[in-house]
């Protein structure tokens, strides 16, 4: 594990906003909350300033799509109501069309499992709680109160309850992540330090793809161009149709009848 990982998620409510984190190595716990019986902001936005000068990575599940982009709004509007927080991280939930902010516009770099894990695909989606069932967690929890509720005192502290198990499920995800087995995090830092490109939060087949386009690159072979709009795009030939058959190569050999009969027909 690395001591610069900070594990850590986020709860929003109409009148409630909790941010809970926890430092992979020691185990140290910081919680934050902004409602209408406590406002805690000042010190969350030291802790988050804190991160960044130390050069801390914020670690999350489905981090980079949502609690990140909450948080980092939130610092630049640090006078937003708890309210104004709520509609804000509802726009991201019901879809508002943004994507995710770049890499060099976080203030604090971000570490989010679900992309690593490749968990964002269709056929593998897998939310937190599955993750906490196949961890064999103690205690499987989910949201204690339906979305938009306003909650009481004492519902606001089993909100914080919950936001800290989840941070612990975050943890344990981590700490598998980083299996030295099979070390994705390590082997994304590796990645990162020798190509000089930011592969922290991509699955395998993206970075197999671009390790390619590096490669291909560096022999002179030109994969990007720049647009009419000076935007950087891939180079492509458009065309009208493709001839499979050239596309096999004549060493080719199938076996299984089914195969060949496909073969056959392609060539």
């Amino acid at each position: 594990m690395n001591p610069r990982d900070y594990p850590y998620d986020i709860e929003t409510y109409p009148n409630t906003f909790t941010f809970r984190a926890t430092h992979a190595v020691s185990g140290k716990k910081y919680c934050f909350e902004i409602s209408d019986r406590r406002d805690d902001r000042a010190h969350l936005f030291q802790f988050i300033r804190y991160l960044q000068q130390v050069k801390a990575r914020m670690v999350g599940y489905n981090s980079l799509w949502f609690d990140w982009e909450i948080v980092q709004w939130l610092m630049e509007n640090p006078y937003a109501t708890v309210a104004q927080i709520y509609n804000k991280a509802m726009g991201r939930i019901k879809g508002d069309g943004a994507y995710p902010m770049w890499p060099d516009r976080r203030l604090v770099e971000q570490v989010d499992l679900l992309k690593i894990h490749h968990f964002d695909n269709k056929a593998k989606a897998t939310s937190l709680k599955a993750l906490e069932i196949a961890m064999r967690m103690e205690s499987v929890e989910d949201l204690p109160f339906p979305v938009g509720t306003y909650l009481t005192d004492e519902q606001k502290d089993i909100l914080l309850s919950y936001n800290d198990h989840d941070v612990d499920a975050t943890t344990d995800f981590y700490r598998a992540s980083c299996d030295p087995k099979a070390d994705m995090i390590a082997f994304r830092e590796e990645l990162t330090a020798k190509y000089g490109a930011d592969f922290m939060n991509h699955n395998d087949t993206k970075i197999g793809a671009e390790v390619f386009v590096i490669e291909l690159e560096k022999a002179g072979i030109p994969c990007y161009e720049r647009n009419g709009a000076g935007r950087r795009v891939p180079r492509q030939t458009p065309r009208s149709s493709i001839n499979l058959a050239e596309c096999i190569f004549p060493y080719i050999r199938l076996e299984h009848p089914a195969f060949r009969m496909i073969l056959d027909y392609l060539v």
